[in-house]
């Protein structure tokens, strides 16, 4: 798992999702990546591939939940852009 996580041109998720991105907007940026996970990967062809999908989604959906009272503030122009750059890495 050690040598996968050094994969950084296969990482979903890298420290450039939180560039531009203040600090008290990091619990709302993990909300929206936690439901754009959920409906746009785990919730698709992927559930019928892999056996645990619906686990983990299910996980995803309770920590979106917990995550709900999560606001920005400002705004969410940056928020935005690097979430269209995360969507853009998926679909490669």
């Amino acid at each position: 798992a050690r040598l996968s996580d050094q994969d950084t041109d296969n990482r979903l998720i890298s420290q450039q999702i939180y560039v531009n991105i203040r600090e008290n907007n990091r619990c709302y940026m993990m909300k929206r990546i936690t439901e754009i996970i959920v409906k746009d990967v785990l919730l698709t062809e992927a559930k019928e591939r892999y056996p645990y999908t619906e686990d983990v989604a299910q996980f995803l959906a309770s920590l979106t939940s917990e995550l709900s009272r999560c606001k920005y503030s400002g705004n969410r122009e940056h928020i935005e852009k690097n979430l269209e750059e995360m969507k853009s890495k998926m679909k490669e």
